[in-house]
């Protein structure tokens, strides 16, 4: 094989990752991977209010959330997989409201579920520790 061949198909295999990288990036918007089951309420440079509901059974993929809080709209089970493989599953009360950290993970509704996510977007002109 002569060498701008070589060369050619090597930017062509990092464009592939490129395009790949980037799609598997973008996929990981909660809203955007579950359109079915994410309603966005809110969204401006402080926050971002997602109202959720699934059936049970339901699944949704794996996706991200920075730092915010969930308030429960009703009482409701659900199976979460972080992106290391830990499963754990929560139960939700009516009216209960909990703070999660940042997040990558997948859920399963294992009973009809109905919460508010608030997500809390890092002010403009703020430094990441």
């Amino acid at each position: 094989m002569n060498k701008p061949t070589i060369v050619l198909q090597g930017m062509l295999l990092i464009a592939l990752a490129c395009c790949f990288a980037i799609s598997t990036a973008l996929a990981q918007d909660f809203a955007k991977v579950a359109p079915n089951n994410v309603k966005v309420l809110l969204d401006n440079d402080q926050v971002r209010v997602l109202d959720v509901q699934a059936k049970a059974g339901e699944k949704v993929p794996m996706h991200s959330h920075p730092a915010g809080f969930v308030y429960s709209m009703g009482t409701s089970k659900v199976k979460t997989t972080s992106s290391d493989g830990k499963v754990v599953e929560t139960e939700l009360k009516a009216g209960e409201a909990k703070w999660s950290d940042a997040v990558t993970h997948a859920n399963e509704a294992l009973t009809d579920l109905h919460v508010l996510i608030i997500e809390m977007k890092q002010p403009k002109g703020m430094k990441k520790k």
